[in-house]
């Protein structure tokens, strides 16, 4: 949800004069209705907003704003879908799907993100948002990113696209690999 635009006046009182919203899972469904009032509490404007708020405690790593959708065991495999309804990097306008990973010193782990809708990038940082790896492009179905941790840690992996608006379904995994491999 964007809202954009300048209210250039004081002394105006905004009152929330009607609203209906429903919790569903980790987010906020409905919408509200405000007045705008000048000094003489003549209204001058109302609106009313229709949104999908997505409630992030205080503890959610996020990624340019974008909250961890899951934490990830090692080992793992997830599919799932890139799009509306999802998190968006500006001004590239991309969507982002953020997982967490909890990995040890000394874990070596491949990452691996496919899809065959849309040109993969995958992004693995720290918590602090430090960018750790990452592989794909324009074009790209396959990223894959090889790290070994060097301290217990939490890494963000970050799965967007290279190209605008482009989203669809595609399968993220995680696999430790041994030292020699």
């Amino acid at each position: 949800m964007a809202i954009e635009g300048t209210l250039n006046a004081t002394d105006v009182e905004t009152e929330i004069t009607s609203w209906q919203m429903q919790l569903l899972g980790d987010s906020l469904v409905g919408g509200w209705t405000f007045e705008t009032r000048n000094p003489q509490n003549l209204t001058f404007g109302t609106a009313t907003v229709t949104a999908n708020l997505k409630v992030v405690g205080p503890d959610v790593p996020t990624f340019s704003s974008c909250p961890v959708a899951r934490t990830l065991p090692q080992n793992w495999l997830q599919d799932a879908q890139l799009g509306a309804g999802d998190c968006q990097i500006h001004p590239a306008g991309t969507y982002v799907d953020v997982y967490a990973l909890a990995v040890a010193a000394g874990d070596r782990l491949s990452i691996e993100l496919l899809s065959d809708e849309f040109s993969t990038s995958l992004i693995v940082a720290d918590v602090e948002e430090v960018v750790l790896g990452s592989d794909g492009g324009a074009g790209v179905n396959t990223a894959q990113v090889l790290l070994e941790a060097v301290v217990d840690e939490t890494w963000l992996l970050i799965v967007t696209t290279c190209v605008e608006g482009e989203s669809g379904p595609y399968r993220l995994s995680n696999q430790r690999v041994l030292s020699g491999d």
